[in-house]
């Protein structure tokens, strides 16, 4: 005769099994809509806009130079991303001997390089002739911006080219002391010459002086000693130079020397990806896109730029339609994720 089933040996009947089978059901159905609200695609977007967001600061401390962050819409091809606009040095020329190689300065007779400079050894052109600045890393392309700077102490009465980049720009002096800039910019699709001159006297002779050319938005900047001696309107793309530039006069006009050059370009640099589906939305004005024409400014110390943004800015993560994550980015204080 069988042996009866203790409770503890007992399976479970059918009813038993099929409540089971809908307290599982219900659970799995608790948990993919959590996992949904939860989606692993905005928890990626917030973080890497934290870390995108502050190593943009980073960017800016480091090189003393303001950074931006925009939306870059999508294309045929591309999805929509965040894009960042930096500045980037690209070529410099310091004339001392231990450089040489690195900086692959050509010098054009008579001028000769290792002499005295503001700051130990400079360009010799106190007989005419200069240096074609080669750099490194091939052809300096500054399509979005540049920023220039070089130091020159001109002969007394001398008139000529200071610096003459084929295809982007020229800048002279002359017998006035007056300085003229020529400036090739436009639309990216047709580039014209734009030309600025200062006032009469600028450029003293027998004397040090720090030179800056900053051209970038469709604007032509020119510092002298720290004050602004010169600017005007341009494209607002500049043109591609056809070679290296030529630092001095090749016509052996102007006579002089030259010391610390060094040039600066605007790059972009891509930040993450945006879905149709998941985006960064900012309150602020917008371009003909319909997107923010900048969703952050930071000033040349890391700050954020309290012209573009006299508050603290609020970014919104949204998908779907609904808010699933937010920054908070301050002036002073590091980035807090709400």
């Amino acid at each position: 005769m069988p042996t009866p089933l203790s409770k503890t040996q007992r399976g479970f009947t059918l009813v038993e099994l099929m409540l089971v089978l809908l307290v599982i059901g219900v659970m799995m159905g608790l948990g993919m809509y959590g996992i949904d609200r939860m989606d692993p695609g905005s928890r990626g977007l917030q973080s890497s806009l934290i870390a995108f967001v502050e190593s943009s600061r980073d960017r800016a401390r480091a090189t003393g130079r303001p950074v931006s962050i925009t939306v870059q819409p999508p294309t045929e091809t591309d999805p929509a991303r965040l894009v960042r606009r930096i500045w980037r040095r690209r070529l410099e020329a310091t004339f001392e001997d231990a450089a040489a190689v690195r900086e692959n300065i050509l010098l054009a007779d008579p001028a000769t390089a290792g002499g005295s400079g503001r700051c130990g050894a400079g360009l010799d052109a106190r007989q005419g002739g200069g240096a074609t600045l080669e750099g490194r890393g091939g052809v300096l392309r500054p399509r979005y911006g540049l920023s220039l700077t070089f130091d020159v102490l001109p002969e007394l009465g001398t008139a000529g080219s200071l610096l003459e980049w084929p295809g982007l720009l020229s800048m002279r002096v002359r017998q006035d002391g007056s300085l003229h800039v020529d400036l090739h910019a436009g639309d990216g699709d047709q580039f014209v010459l734009h030309r600025v001159q200062s006032a009469p006297s600028a450029l003293e002779p027998n004397r040090w002086h720090h030179i800056r050319l900053d051209a970038e938005n469709a604007r032509i900047t020119l510092w002298l000693n720290g004050k602004l001696v010169l600017s005007g309107d341009s494209g607002r793309l500049l043109a591609e130079p056809e070679s290296a530039p030529f630092l001095g006069d090749p016509t052996g006009r102007f006579q002089g020397r030259f010391d610390e050059f060094s040039a600066w370009v605007v790059m972009h640099e891509a930040g993450p990806e945006l879905r149709d589906d998941l985006l960064v939305v900012w309150e602020g004005p917008l371009d003909s896109q319909g997107n923010p024409q900048t969703l952050l400014s930071f000033d040349r110390d890391g700050l954020l730029d309290r012209v573009a943004h006299p508050a603290e800015v609020e970014l919104h993560i949204v998908a779907m339609g609904d808010e699933v994550g937010s920054l908070v980015v301050g002036r002073f204080t590091e980035e807090v994720a709400l």
